[in-house]
């Protein structure tokens, strides 16, 4: 029996994660050039929640990148990355 291919890797979660960065520094950007007094509070200023947002959203990408590196699980014998069971 031939064994299936492994799936195709799209990548997907590293572009969310350049995306939230360009758009942070985007957001920061406009923080600085924008003539507001300061604000007490980080969500009160203008973007702030969408700052705040983006923020949430990159810890939690790269959580998900961290548990699944820990609890990847390879077959018993010593498989190496390639060997690992797709199904």
């Amino acid at each position: 029996m031939i064994k299936p291919a492994p799936p195709a890797k799209r990548g997907i979660a590293g572009m969310l994660l350049l995306f939230c960065v360009v758009a942070l520094v985007a957001g920061l950007g406009f923080e600085f050039l924008v003539e507001t007094p300061p604000r007490f509070s980080v969500i009160a200023q203008p973007g702030g929640r969408a700052v705040l947002g983006i923020g949430v959203v990159a810890v939690l990408v790269l959580f998900a990148h961290a548990m699944r590196a820990v609890l990847a699980v390879s077959e018993p014998g010593g498989g190496d990355a390639s060997d690992r069971n797709h199904t």
